[in-house]
């Protein structure tokens, strides 16, 4: 008599289970619009364009990577080796050579696809030059630790905090990130 753990070990086994698996871990662990501290809530304007140029990035990013897949497991489909199939002895396939339309269309499309996630990025690039601290920014200086951050605030008498920045609303902000055993 087989146990249930001989069944539930197969099944984690098969790629199918794999996959859902790695998509709940992912799902489960992922970021929330609505949770504190979260990589989606953006604040400042800088944050804001910074999340745009990844969005825009990971749809195009994505739209790819599902069209070249289907287009894959296609062509796995289609023209897997039929059963009945013998090869003869020394007999190739009929070769040809890469069809120019085809290889100028992929060129185009590509061209298209990296124009596309250029229209956020280049503006975010020169709007993020603008937004350089002055001399009246409050300097933070950030310190990677192993397990965590140190903050250091040399223009309010040397005060430091532990994996907590805090820093005023509108006012600019200098931060410089340095690592210590990291």
């Amino acid at each position: 008599m087989r146990s249930w753990r001989h069944g539930a070990t197969r099944l984690v086994r098969t790629p199918t289970a794999m996959t859902a698996l790695l998509l709940v871990t992912c799902w489960l662990t992922g970021c929330a619009y609505k949770d504190p501290q979260s990589t989606l809530d953006v604040n400042g304007p800088v944050a804001a364009m910074q999340r745009e140029v990844f969005f825009t990035t990971l749809y195009v990013s994505a739209g790819l990577f599902f069209v070249v897949g289907g287009l894959l497991l296609y062509a796995v489909i289609r023209f897997r080796k039929k059963p009945d199939w013998t090869p003869e002895e020394g007999v190739l396939p009929r070769q040809t050579h890469g069809n120019a339309k085809i290889e100028f269309g992929l060129l185009a499309v590509s061209i298209v696809l990296l124009g596309i996630m250029e229209i956020p990025t280049i503006p975010a690039i020169f709007k993020t030059d603008a937004f350089a601290p002055d001399e009246e920014a409050l300097h933070i200086t950030a310190i990677g630790h192993r397990w965590w951050w140190e903050f250091q605030y040399p223009d309010q008498g040397g005060i430091k905090t532990a994996n907590e920045m805090h820093f005023p609303t509108g006012k600019p902000v200098k931060i410089d990130v340095v690592a210590a055993d990291v």
